[in-house]
Parts: structure tokens; sequence; C-alpha cells
């Protein structure tokens, strides 16, 4: 692209910057938009040796003008070092787009070498007008012919529109180029728009050779996404665990291993009309697994409750799933394993731990740990506390036997528990006393409910081991929050309540009041006191010695 006649005309000119600067936005869009690779390499390359041309031909029409006390031997050394620049620039592009980074430094140097000989040889040696201007034409030309072929070889790919136009485009500007190189007149072409169409040219290819390496792109992404899906249905199939692949947006089941039918009872054909939902016992549970898989995308050991489709007999799996990319589809991989053995045995020693083992109620521990929750939550609430006690236990089991004593407790706890609202608690205290926790209630209401569990106790009827009925009572002492917020306290609020209830004749409800305290206090003391061993005495205790009486007879 040797034309100088473009400087002579400004609107020659204005067409030729504008075409260059279009040439050189595209090739920057380009380099920028993908990631470094010899390809883009070469169209930097490529670019830059457009731009450095047009330096050389901008400087070729200046040289008459200039008065830069230099001669014109060396004015037009250094025209041809700027061509020589080009050649390199071009073939460095052309070798990129051919072999990619093989070669560029030995091509480089050997063209530079070859080049600077050519030049010096041209110029100092042997100095011939006619060689310098076949030079300064025959260097790009050597370069446009050399990105002819490169991008020639590209044009059998999948995508290759734009290096069909790269190639047409740098064909013509080749010829024209190469039809001026025997021109006796240095520096001059007169087809002006050459390098216009050359630059418009190559800047609409490097925009359709980016389309071509983003559809090149998509091909290698999806040829990796079906690697990817078939490694993962290999490793879905040869798990030794029940795995599952269904779509998030709609619960399809994508894909499912033997194990996983195995473990449903299902075959390749049920798919088709299953969702991963079907199988979950509690919606809300499903809900919660896909909540924490938007929020982190993998879970760890999520406990669901199941059913098979053609069993009503729930069980229990641990999931483990996270969210990938399958099939196109965004998707939950999800392997399980079978837990219901060991909920069986969590559930057993869940049961030990907080129920009494024989009535079956809340022991003491889980009634104080679950009601001083309850307060803590919600520290204005109302509510009344019952010590239950049954009347004459210790009779029943001397007449009847401890396992006819055992069965009355049972009874007990049942009319009890049954009398109760499910946001109540009723626990076994220790004995034959029981403890409830009458949520949302006050005295009168408390009152109500105790009368109502004395008397359906009172019409139970037991059965001793000879098949003999017989009937038993229960006094209950109440307390009520209004006193205090704190449990120990009410308990034994309640506790004295049942004291009075057990010394005003039994089979009795009483509320506690405050005028109630000291003389069942002082009551319960004495007979304490009363069933104290003397040995076990804190007061009035003289301590006496086994040496005492050897003591005495050594002093006699």
């Amino acid at each position: 692209m040797n034309s100088l006649i473009i400087f002579e005309e400004q609107v020659y000119l204005y067409i030729t910057l504008f075409s260059l600067l279009f040439f050189l936005a595209c090739g920057i869009y380009v380099s920028i938009d993908q990631k470094s690779s010899a390809l883009v390499n070469g169209i930097k390359c490529l670019t830059i040796g457009f731009a450095i041309d047009f330096i050389a031909i901008w400087f070729g029409s200046m040289m008459d003008g200039l008065n830069l006390y230099v001669s014109a031997q060396i004015l037009m050394m250094f025209a041809l070092m700027l061509k020589l620049i080009v050649l390199v620039l071009y073939g460095m592009a052309a070798t990129y787009m051919m072999l990619g980074n093989v070669a560029i430094g030995l091509y480089s140097f050997l063209a530079f070498v070859f080049g600077m000989a050519c030049v010096i040889y041209c110029t100092v040696l042997s100095p011939n007008g006619v060689a310098i201007n076949i030079l300064y034409s025959l260097f790009p030309a050597i370069g446009l012919a050399y990105l002819t072929a490169a991008c020639f070889t590209r044009c059998f790919r999948k995508y290759n529109v734009g290096y069909i136009i790269a190639c047409a485009d740098l064909a013509y500007v080749t010829s024209m180029v190469a039809t001026h190189i025997s021109d006796e007149t240095i520096f001059s072409m007169q087809i002006w728009y050459v390098g216009a169409v050359a630059y418009l040219g190559m800047g609409i290819a490097f925009l359709l050779i980016l389309v071509d390496m983003k559809n090149d792109d998509l091909d290698n992404a999806s040829k990796k996404i079906m690697k990817y899906d078939m490694r993962m249905k290999e490793i879905v199939k040869l798990s030794p665990f029940p795995i599952m692949i269904s779509r998030l947006s709609d619960d399809t089941i994508l894909s499912a291993n033997d194990n996983f039918l195995k473990l449903f009872g299902l075959t390749n054909k049920d798919l088709e009309y299953r969702r991963f939902k079907d199988f979950f016992v509690d919606e809300n549970n499903r809900r919660l697994l896909n909540s924490h898989l938007e929020k982190e995308r993998i879970v760890k050991d999520f406990e669901i409750l199941v059913k098979a489709p053609n069993s009503e007999s729930p069980f229990w799996l641990s999931t483990s799933a996270n969210i990938i990319d399958y099939d196109y589809n965004i998707a939950i991989y999800a392997a399980f394993q079978d837990i219901t053995d060991r909920r069986k045995r969590e559930d057993v020693l869940r049961t030990q731990a907080t129920r009494d083992p024989l009535t079956s109620l809340f022991n003491r521990r889980y009634f104080e740990e679950e009601v001083n929750r309850r307060i803590e939550l919600n520290p204005s609430s109302r509510f009344c506390v019952f010590m239950i006690d049954a009347d004459h236990f210790k009779s029943v089991n001397d007449t009847y036997g401890h396992k006819v004593g055992d069965k009355v407790l049972i009874a007990l706890a049942e009319t009890v528990q049954k009398a109760l609202r499910d946001k109540d608690i009723v626990a076994r205290y220790g004995g034959e006393e029981f403890v409830v926790y009458l949520a949302n209630s006050d005295e009168k209401e408390a009152k109500l409910v105790a009368d109502r569990v004395r008397e359906s106790i009172s019409q139970l009827t037991v059965y001793s081991d000879a098949n003999e009925p017989f009937h038993f009572t229960v006094s209950i002492g109440i307390s009520s929050s209004q006193y205090s917020k704190k449990l120990g306290e009410l308990v034994k609020m309640s506790d004295d309540a049942l004291y009075e209830a057990k010394e005003t004749g039994r089979n009795r409800c009483v509320v506690y009041h405050a005028d109630m305290v000291s003389e069942p206090q002082a009551a319960k003391q004495e007979k304490a006191e009363e069933n104290v061993h003397p040995a076990f005495s804190k007061e009035n205790n003289v301590e006496v010695s086994l040496l005492d009486g050897h003591n005495a007879e050594d002093k006699a």
C-alpha cells in the first residue's frame, strides 16, 4: 500500500484516515475481548503493521519537503527500515495464524537479518534508486502475500466468514502492490483508494473473525459439556450410592442410577412420570433443602423423610447435594444413604434421655429444661404448675405389690396426659409425684383443669394380680406465675399446696397462697426431724470417740 496520492487531496486523506481508525478500533476491540492466544497475537501484529505502514507512506510523501540536514541516502534507509518492520510484523501475524507460537522468534530474526542485508546493500554498498523503489514495494508485498496464504489456510474451518473476507481483501491489496513493484517512479501508486479498501476490509474481517472465534468457543464449550455429561453419567452409573440428578426448576428427574431405582422400587420408565418432590413426605423439608442449595449451592448430610411411590412406610435418607450444569440444565446432583436404622436408634436414645421408662411421660430433666426455655422465650406469659401425688400409694404397694403399683402410676399418667392440651407438659417428677406445666392459664382456669383430672382419676378402676378391682385418688397442688417466674420457686409453691391438700383430707386440689407457707413448712420440718436417725442429727451433737471408754478406765 504505497499510494502517496492520498496526501495530495484532503478528501482522499480523510477517507483513508477514517478507514484506518476504523481498522485500528476493530483490531483493539478484538484484542481486548478475547483472551491472549496465538490468533489474537497475530491480529495485534497485523494491526500494528498496518499502522506503521501508513506512517511509512506518510514519511515517503514528506521526504522531499524535509529539511533535516540529513542526506537522502539516510532518509531512504529509514523509509526502507519502516517497510522492513512492516514485513516482519506481517510475517509474525501470518506465522501466528498458521503455526501458533511455533518458530515466531526464528522467523522474526531471519526476516529482519535478510531485510537489513538488502537495505544496506541497496542504500550503502550499491546505491540504486530502482532497487530501493522495488524493495519499498517488495517488503510489504511479501508480508501481504504471506498473510494471504495464512488466511487462506483458515478458510476451510467450520466458521470461516471472517477469514474468507480477510483473504480476499489481502489478495486484492497484494496484487495492487505487486503490479507496481517495477514502477520507475519511486514511492508512487496512482490508485489512492487501495489503502482505504484494505483498512475497511480488514476491520470488517476482524469483527467477523471475532464472531467466528465466539462460535468456536461455543462449540468447544459444547464439546466439554458433552464430555462432562458423559463422565457424569458414568460416575452416576458406577456409584455404590443411590444417586439422582433432577432439574432445579421443576424437579424433573434427568438421570438416576440402579441403586436409586432399587431404593424406591422403580424402573427407568417410571422416572418419566416422577418428580423429585414426589418422594418427600414433608413439603417443607423439600423447600428447606432447595433453599439451602440456592444459597450455598452445596448441602452435606441433610436428612429427609421420604417414601416409595408403592409404599406407605416412610424412611429416612441422608443426602449430600450440590448444584451442577447437566445437559444444559441447572440441576441438583444428590447422593443418598439410608439412615432409617440410625434414626431409630437415635429416637430410642432420645426417648431414654427424655422419657420416663415406666409411664412414657417426660422425665424431670426434660421438664425443667423445656419449661425454662419457654419462660426465657416469653417472660410475660401466664402459666401454672401442678404437683400431683397418688394418695396412700405406699399402701397400694404393700397390699397389692409393686407391679400393681406400677399399673396405678401408668393409669394415672395416661389420664393426666389425655386431660391436657398439646402445648401443656406433664412429667414424672419422682416416685408417685407428677408435675404439670399448664400454658396460658391463670389460677381459676388451672383449678378447673386440676379438678377435672382429680375426678377422672378417682373414677379409674385398677385390677390387682388376683383380679380384684380397687380405686385410688390423687392430691394436687397448684401454683401460678403471678407469684414467680422461676420454675424452682413455683414447684416449691405447688409442693406446699400439695402438702396442705394431703393434710386436709387428700383427694383435693389446693391453690397456693402466701398465707399457707408458715404452718405447713413448720409441720413438715417437725416431721422430717422425727424421721431423722439420731446418728445424723446435726443439732446438739457431741462428738464421741471409740477411745473414750478406754480413756475413762485409764483415768480411773
